[in-house]
């Protein structure tokens, strides 16, 4: 299972947002720190060796210190706890206490650090549009967004647009709200059914917290934001594809089967991931495409005009 799940993930294309753009570098080598410092984690509670501990806690320092997306491990390692371990449990709240203590000291310190130094907690003082309500309401339906291009990646953009949202009574928001509901609803129902499906579900959502706009950000919506999130989608579907060869169903051929689909669906990825790069290769290519799928999106326009004003066309 966790070699469909990663093989899924090498190859969706909504991540050429981020491996493709060598400005996610800082980014990536941040997330990367974070998956070192939550196996550190993960082995910790396996054996009980304070050497894992310890070194779990300096790799998410340099974590931080590389991406501020690593600020969700603290929710990660407590989401792991409540699927595989038996640590959460009122008589163990002082051991739990103890131990979470120094990645969330940490936490707090790199949030006043960064408040000091930057001046203000997100990218930019003021929300969408001015207004937290319509923020809101555009992030609900960006978050569905998310989910259709982790299921369906086409049109991928590096300026997203979505048609604003400005009254909770509008038919798009209210699709995107009961779809929202629905996933929230199968999450909860699936912790007693399958951890795996849970801590998918609670990857998606607790690591995408920077991006539901409670923090003003200058972009409300982004590709690249998928990036280390769309784990849990790769966990999801790897785990339902492997699962397939237990339906009694297929009887004997259920391996044979479960790697069919997992191979049309590689080829379907990898056809997409090939195209998408070739869409970076140079600057006036990829904002010319990004006005094709993007069209309302008055950044792209923008960026294309500067780009013809910058060669002189």
């Amino acid at each position: 299972m966790a070699f469909f799940t990663a093989l899924i993930f090498a190859v969706h294309p909504v991540h050429t947002a981020r491996v493709t753009n060598m400005t996610a570098a800082f980014d990536m080598l941040g997330l990367l720190f974070f998956l070192i410092g939550f196996y550190l984690f993960i082995r910790y509670r396996q054996t009980s060796k304070g050497a894992y501990y310890f070194s779990s806690i300096v790799v998410y320092v340099l974590a931080l210190l590389s991406s501020e997306e690593a600020i969700t491990f603290v929710g990660i390692i407590l989401l792991y706890d409540v699927c595989f371990t038996n640590l959460i449990h009122f008589s163990k709240i002082k051991q739990l206490i103890k131990q979470y203590s120094p990645y969330l000291i940490i936490t707090l310190f790199y949030v006043i650090l960064h408040i000091l130094i930057v001046g203000r907690i997100g990218r930019k003082l003021a929300y969408f549009e001015d207004s937290f309500y319509i923020t809101i309401l555009n992030s609900i339906k960006a978050i569905i967004f998310y989910v259709k291009l982790l299921v369906f990646p086409v049109n991928l953009s590096i300026y997203q647009a979505l048609p604003k949202a400005t009254s909770i009574l509008s038919v798009p928001f209210l699709i995107s709200f009961f779809i929202l509901a629905f996933l929230i609803f199968a999450m909860i129902i699936s912790f007693k059914r399958s951890k795996i499906i849970f801590f998918s579900f609670g990857w998606f959502f607790i690591t995408m917290f920077l991006f539901y706009n409670f923090i003003p950000k200058s972009t409300l919506l982004a590709d690249r934001y998928l990036y280390f999130p769309s784990i849990g989608f790769c966990l999801l579907l790897g785990y339902f594809i492997f699962r397939i060869r237990d339906l009694s169903f297929f009887k004997k051929q259920g391996k044979l089967f479960s790697v069919v689909v997992l191979l049309v669906l590689l080829i379907f990825y990898l056809a997409v991931t090939i195209g998408r790069n070739a869409e970076w290769r140079d600057e006036e290519t990829l904002l010319k495409k990004t006005i094709e799928t993007s069209p309302i999106s008055s950044d792209a326009q923008w960026k294309l005009a500067d780009y013809y004003k910058k060669i002189k066309n």
